[in-house]
């Protein structure tokens, strides 16, 4: 079964952009007094893909995560995420942001925008 399949019907609204050694764009899963770097795969205006780590165990889909981005050319942001699925077999999770702030949303944009420039398309 290919990813695809295994993510069902496509239903993306948005461009897909991958960080680069150049542009790199950072996430950490926040839960209380814990932060986790996670790895970004791809990243949309509308939520973000991740490869899989032990910081992600136990939440299952639905979950709601708290997120903080760094990217190269704005302030940190914090945000929340909705886990949409996690699959072991191929290493990797979607989320779809919930209600980002004005200045979390500028943040991806920029960023997704920054890509986009340098041909980074996922």
């Amino acid at each position: 079964m290919s990813a695809q399949e295994h993510q069902g019907p496509e239903r993306r609204q948005h461009v897909r952009v991958r960080p680069t050694a150049e542009y790199e764009v950072r996430a950490n899963l926040l839960a209380g007094p814990i932060s986790e770097r996670l790895e970004v795969v791809d990243l949309s205006v509308g939520g973000v893909k991740l490869l899989v780590t032990a910081g992600l165990d136990g939440y299952g889909s639905g979950a709601i995560l708290h997120l903080r981005f760094e990217t190269p050319r704005s302030e940190p942001v914090e945000l929340d995420a909705e886990l949409r699925y996690l699959s072991q077999a191929y290493g990797i999770c979607g989320l779809q942001f919930r209600d980002p702030s004005e200045e979390a949303q500028r943040a991806i944009q920029m960023a997704v925008a920054d890509l986009m420039e340098r041909g980074s398309l996922a």
